[in-house]
């Protein structure tokens, strides 16, 4: 009775929509925002809030795993390219944290290894990573599943936008490799490959896999 007590309480706590709920009517009495305004503020307030708890699960881990600055690294230029150059994306933000939950630290960690290669190795992995992103982001920036589509100039705009992006995260990542920052210079191209891949068939074959997999833990409950 009190493990169920306690688990009641504890989702309560964490009830994202009940807190943008809260937020949104104290905004509301503030600025008289008005019912249809109040709930695209409520609707804003769970995304961000959401967003916020994923990156601090994320950043928890790397910090346990003892992998935090090249994890924040990685975080950095999938933050600088995704909102321009988009990319597949999960059916809900919790999905999208889970997988980010178990991917990013999994990247810091990987970047901490590849530094440690011979320098070829990790200078090839960085060409690889630039080759890999650069004709994704032309055949298929900016990629959003949304209703709604894109005008062509604001298409144009976001491609280009995402393109010198990459461009320069990818001449940050050489010249911190020859300056001998290697983790830091691993970490930015691990983020380039991935936002690379996420734009490509086979990274929307992946989230839709990692989809499958999340519905078939639920049906087994």
């Amino acid at each position: 009775m009190l493990k169920r007590g306690f688990i009641m309480v504890t989702s309560k706590m964490f009830n994202l929509t009940d807190w943008a709920r809260l937020l949104s009517l104290k905004l509301d009495n503030l600025l008289a925002l008005g019912e249809d305004k109040r709930e695209v503020v409520q609707y804003g307030l769970i995304v961000l809030l959401s967003n916020l708890l994923g990156l601090m699960a994320v950043l928890t881990a790397a910090w346990l795993f003892k992998v935090f600055l090249p994890t924040v690294v990685v975080v950095l230029t999938l933050f600088l390219l995704r909102p321009a150059a988009g990319g597949a994306h999960c059916s809900s933000s919790f999905r999208c944290n889970l997988l980010g939950f178990i991917v990013l630290p999994f990247f810091g960690w990987a970047a901490t290894g590849l530094a440690t290669l011979a320098p070829a190795v990790l200078l090839s992995y960085q060409v690889s990573a630039f080759l890999l992103v650069i004709p994704a982001i032309f055949a298929h920036a900016p990629f959003y599943t949304q209703v709604k589509p894109l005008v062509e100039a604001r298409k144009k705009q976001l491609r280009l936008r995402a393109l010198v992006l990459a461009v320069i995260l990818s001449l940050l990542s050489l010249l911190l490799f020859f300056t001998g920052h290697r983790v830091w210079s691993a970490a930015i191209a691990t983020g380039l490959f991935w936002q690379g891949l996420m734009l490509l068939p086979c990274g929307l074959k992946l989230v839709f896999f990692y989809e499958k997999f999340i519905d078939l833990l639920y049906k087994r409950r």
